[in-house]
């Protein structure tokens, strides 16, 4: 077994070192060849080419008892860390339907939610880390995104049609890792003023922001059924991570009383007492000085008899 580090996420992972295709450096080669059925292609020598198959643990494997599959401190680890680093993209949300949406075009984005909420069942809830990156991330994107629309809605976007937040990189998407504020709006923060054309400040705009933040249309994740505004995003988070600690905790320490009870009942039948055994042999040492000296008299008694009789 060897840790194989991971280029894209520098997350390292367990794999059978005999398993995977290396070149003639030893470097490992993590391609992903599949033949006409979808499987991944073996080399010759039947080694696999594909990383992702020579890793020790299943994570997307049901977690079970009776599968055996809820075993190991390692792979506990690994199941909570998560197999990357989740956004606000793996954390999909139940859509609404819009007023004036064709029921076809709903029913379609309903099919395509509910594949996303099963794929998130499979990668994402195992893993507490991955759960609270995707739902902060969902907080943190749903408030840019919201702002920026209302931004643009309002007439208040910028020159070259930006709005507060912008991301670094184009191509990457709106993440955490990927935002910042407006660097036109740090140098000159007045481009942003809110105002209307006479000078007056705009009621109706702020009147948006503050229905975007007590909308309560929002979910933590797909098995959540209580819808939250923003303002208590935040709070249901936290509040999510303080329950599943207490879960667990009480599961553990479920599970030490009863590996405590067991270990006592193992004492009790094949265990070792040193203070009962040195009393024991306290015993016998005086019960062995006592026949020893019985035995003893009886000699003694027998040759003097025999004595008497010649």
């Amino acid at each position: 077994v060897e840790a194989y580090m991971d280029p894209e996420t520098g997350f390292y992972t367990p794999i059978w070192s005999d398993w995977v295709k290396r070149d003639t450096t030893g470097k490992i080669l993590p391609s992903d060849t599949k033949d006409a059925n979808g499987s991944f292609v073996r080399d010759a020598d039947g080694l696999f080419k594909n990383i992702k198959e020579a890793q020790v643990f299943d994570l997307q494997k049901e977690i079970s008892t009776e599968l055996d599959s809820d075993v190991g401190k390692l792979k506990s680890i690994l199941l909570s860390r998560g197999s990357k680093h989740a956004t606000w993209e793996d954390i999909p949300q139940e859509p609404v339907q819009g007023e004036t949406e064709p029921d076809a075009d709903y029913k379609k984005r309903l099919e395509d939610y509910e594949k996303a909420a099963d794929l998130y069942n499979l990668t994402v809830a195992p893993s507490i880390c991955m759960n609270v990156m995707g739902e902060f991330d969902t907080l943190v994107h749903t408030i840019v995104d919201k702002v920026n629309q209302a931004i643009d809605d309002g007439g208040y976007s910028l020159d070259d049609g930006s709005q507060l937040f912008v991301m670094k990189f184009p191509e990457d998407g709106l993440t955490i890792d990927n935002l910042q504020v407006n660097p036109q709006l740090l140098k000159e923060p007045t481009k942003l003023s809110f105002k209307t054309k006479d000078g007056r400040a705009d009621y109706a705009f702020t009147e948006k922001l503050k229905d975007i933040f007590t909308d309560e249309s929002y979910v933590l994740n797909p098995n959540v059924a209580t819808k939250v505004n923003l303002r208590y995003f935040y709070n249901s988070l936290v509040n999510q991570v303080a329950n599943s600690a207490s879960v667990a905790d009480a599961i553990h320490q479920s599970e030490q009383d009863t590996l405590n009870s067991v270990e006592e009942a193992r004492q009790s039948v094949s265990g070792v007492s040193t203070d009962e055994e040195l009393q024991f042999m306290i015993m016998f040492q005086n019960a062995y000085n006592a026949s020893s000296r019985y035995i003893n008299v009886v000699n003694e008694m027998l040759e003097h008899l025999l004595n008497s009789l010649t």
